[in-house]
């Protein structure tokens, strides 16, 4: 006798088997997702926001350094000059730029006024510092925040900076550089933090290098592509005059940079 074909409420075997099949591949899916199985961080990656891939990278990225600075915080010797703030920071030659000075580079790529705050305490050497230089609020900026909430910030690192290492410590501030692209509308927040950092330097008697002029910079707030590596970072010769800079006028912590 001939067989009926199989209806919805009877699916055929074949069916069933990839019912199944889908229903163990989705299980196997969440507990990789989850890490119980391997390859979750390459699948999340593939649906996760730009954002908050690129938190994730930033966080990861603190992390390796933050080893880093834990395993070099012993040998650092006294009077050294701290670096603290973003990729900047973290790229500058100080070896190179500085020869024969003592100076401890804590930048951190991408970091943020809160992510600088929560590292500060890890980034201190065992030995009293002679001074410290901070390029701080950049990447705030490029995340569109207020610009008053990044000049909060800026005094906050500043005066935690001070607790620790006490209120005589020379400390300079640099400028908020610009990208190559930077629009009319982030031009005027660069002023306005500009404006601010200054005003910060006055009140709590730091010294400050301000950046938005020439060479580096040209009349409307673009980074000069000849002095720089990319959108947003000096080229070796752009570190060559933010580092003249920082020497002559970075007070005390630039004059003890100087050859």
């Amino acid at each position: 006798m001939e067989q009926a074909p199989p209806t919805i409420d009877s699916p055929s075997p074949a069916l069933k088997l990839l019912a199944v099949g889908g229903l163990l591949g989705a299980l196997a899916l969440a507990l990789a997702w989850h890490d119980l199985l391997p390859g979750g961080y390459r699948m999340r990656t593939q649906f996760e926001p730009d954002t908050v891939r690129s938190l994730r990278e930033t966080e990861l990225h603190a992390l390796h350094r933050l080893e880093e600075f834990s395993r070099s915080n012993a040998s650092v010797p006294a009077d050294a000059t701290l670096f603290v703030g973003s990729s900047t920071i973290e790229r500058f030659p100080l070896e190179e730029t500085f020869p024969g000075k003592p100076c401890i580079n804590r930048g951190i790529d991408n970091a943020d006024l809160g992510l600088l705050l929560g590292t500060l305490e890890a980034s201190m050497p065992r030995q009293r510092l002679r001074a410290a230089v901070l390029y701080c609020g950049s990447a705030d900026l490029h995340a569109d925040k207020p610009v008053a909430e990044i000049l909060l910030g800026v005094r906050q690192l500043v005066q935690r900076l001070r607790l620790m290492q006490g209120t005589n410590l020379p400390v300079t501030l640099i400028g908020v550089m610009p990208a190559r692209d930077t629009s009319a509308e982030r031009a005027e927040r660069l002023r306005a933090l500009d404006r601010g950092m200054m005003e910060i330097t006055r009140d709590l008697g730091l010294s400050y290098v301000p950046t938005l002029r020439a060479p580096l910079v040209d009349g409307d707030l673009r980074l000069n592509p000849s002095l720089s590596a990319d959108d947003r970072h000096l080229s070796p010769a752009g570190y060559s005059i933010l580092a003249r800079w920082l020497v002559e006028d970075g007070g005390e912590a630039g004059r003890g940079l100087a050859r």
